[in-house]
């Protein structure tokens, strides 16, 4: 789509696109309507699916659009002669490529079958799925590239071997692990973020931004700060003003990645518009756009805006109609959630239907299990009285919860972004291993995370939750009686897989047992005697001092 071309006869204005159409040219239909450009669209062998590239991942889906997944990062998918597996290169000009075959049913396992150090693409599955056949550069990796240089031929067994490339370290790179990417805002030290209120002139606010910014930036400034251990010094700068935009609300929806209306992001160019007479943006690194939370909810993040000769990275609060006017509601979680977007993490929830729960069967429930800040979510089934949902109130009377929310931020996002020491983090590759955990809420300089690397972009978390910090109890209250909603249904430790190839949406974090439709066989914290095993290895929670909590972590 789009015409216009720039001087050098790219494209410019335009999207691309994976659709599909008759062989003589009618009956078009549009697939794929991601922000990111679609294209290497392979049919597979049996004609039901579509490999394709997108945003730098290689995605899966059927021949109408639907069940879209990512199934890692790279470009040129092949698929292998019985549609079972799926090549493609992994890497880029300055690292080399690899090439990776993962399996498209279980676990996706994933296989290294050829690294040459140099730049490959063009891959072709023998017809016996025995082997497969590239081009290749002769240029080293880190010499640059030349079009003009030698290229070759070459053919490799397909069979390869489980990756442990770069199974040495547990800071994987990719989309969702080391580095963070280029352009976020600083994880470590001061963050200065330019905060403005705006309304509109049908959603008007009718009380003061000291009120609306009580409801959120506190908690979300002491919130960071803690999860950091101290290395971060959150700076919300407010310009206590409601800004009028110049239109109506609906004039700047827009349909977000799920679907939905939200405002986009013509409202930042307006607001700073607004208020560039009176704020100096040239010492800030982010920019928060407040709308009233009598009005909306939620929020977003992404992109930048230049302001005053800088580029800020921009994040929204209160983007999302409410059904109804009503009272400002707290917001603060939401305030920290999309600022760590521009920090440079992912959404760990599923933006398709993938987490559509089934009906519960008779007498049960599905209940939700929360953990962390960018939303790593599970469900599993239990009885509508199990006594693990009980809230007990104080007038006597008893009634049962429905999820749990345990708000501390996960150790592995803590490690990414440099919150966490060397000292603090244990990188086990034996056969055996025992490991004492001190709790995510209580880092004190102690062993907070243990990681077992998979392949040179998967690894195994595990980490240690108590009922203490942001996953202690909070107090509620209704209709004069009070109760405490817990945050963890037990304590105990926390696994979890994280495949980095992944991004924002594709679930680069799924709890351990979760195949990826978010249900599990039971609440995902396992207690002393309780044992998990995934991908090989044996996790088991053996004791539990009141301070420590210690693990054996065994691969079969």
């Amino acid at each position: 789509t789009g015409d216009e071309r720039d001087v050098w006869g790219n494209r410019i204005d335009s999207e691309d696109r994976i659709a599909v159409m008759d062989a003589d040219g009618r009956s078009l239909n549009t697939l794929t309507v991601s922000d990111s450009w679609a294209d290497s669209p392979v049919w597979s062998p049996d004609g039901t699916r579509i490999a394709y590239v997108s945003g730098g991942t290689v995605r899966v889906m059927g021949r109408d659009g639907s069940d879209d997944r990512a199934v890692g990062g790279g470009g040129y998918p092949a698929w292998s002669p019985d549609g079972t597996k799926l090549a493609f290169t992994s890497g880029g000009f300055s690292t080399g490529t690899e090439i990776v075959a993962v399996e498209l049913s279980g676990f996706g396992r994933e296989h290294h079958v050829a690294d040459l150090g140099a730049f490959v693409f063009g891959l072709n599955w023998s017809p016996d799925g025995q082997r497969i056949a590239f081009t290749h550069y002769d240029q080293p990796a880190g010499d640059g590239y030349d079009p003009n240089g030698s290229r070759y031929a070459s053919v490799v067994g397909a069979a390869g071997t489980p990756s442990r490339l770069g199974a040495e370290t547990c800071k994987p790179p990719g989309t969702s692990g080391f580095p963070v990417p280029n352009g976020q805002v600083p994880t470590l030290g001061v963050v200065r973020v330019a905060v403005l209120f705006v309304d509109f002139p049908d959603a008007q606010a009718g009380y003061s931004t000291h009120v609306e910014a009580e409801r959120g930036l506190p908690w979300a400034e002491t919130y960071l700060e803690a999860a950091s251990n101290g290395k971060l010094d959150v700076q919300y700068v407010p310009h206590h003003e409601w800004l009028r935009a110049p239109e109506s609300y609906r004039a700047y929806l827009e349909e977000n990645v799920l679907g939905k209306m939200d405002v986009g992001g013509e409202i930042y160019e307006d607001a700073v518009g607004l208020a560039d007479d009176d704020v100096d943006f040239s010492g800030f690194h982010s920019l928060a756009v407040i709308l009233p939370s009598s009005h909306f909810t939620a929020g977003a993040a992404g992109g930048s805006i230049e302001a005053d000769g800088v580029q800020l990275r921009r994040h929204i609060n209160n983007d999302t109609p409410r059904a109804a006017p009503g009272h400002p509601y707290d917001w603060g979680s939401t305030a920290a959630h999309e600022l760590a977007h521009n920090l440079g993490l992912p959404d760990l929830y599923a933006y398709g239907d993938d987490h559509e729960l089934p009906s519960a069967r008779s007498g049960h429930q599905w209940v939700g299990a929360d953990f962390g800040l960018m939303g790593l979510k599970a469900w599993f089934l239990a009885l509508e009285q199990d006594e693990r949902l009980i809230l007990r109130w104080s007038g006597g009377g008893v009634s049962y919860a429905r999820s749990f929310e345990a708000e501390e931020m996960l150790a592995w996002h803590r490690w990414r972004l440099g919150w966490l020491d060397e000292s603090q983090v244990r990188c086990l590759r034996q056969p055996a291993s025992t490991v004492r955990l001190t709790p995510v809420a209580r880092q004190g300089g102690a062993v907070t995370m243990a990681a077992v690397p998979l392949s040179r972009s998967e690894i195994i978390v595990i980490e240690s939750r108590r009922q203490d910090g942001y996953d202690a109890g909070k107090p509620y209250s209704s209709g004069g009686q009070t109760t405490t909603i817990p945050a963890l249904a037990e304590e105990g430790v926390l696994v979890y897989t994280v495949n980095t190839s992944f991004g924002t949406g594709d679930l680069p974090v799924k709890v351990a047992g979760d195949s990826g439709n978010g249900q599990v066989d039971d609440y995902p914290v396992l207690s002393v005697g309780e044992s998990v095993t995934v991908r090989g290895y044996t996790i088991t929670l053996t004791a539990d001092d009141g301070d420590t909590h210690r693990v054996t972590i065994v691969r079969n």
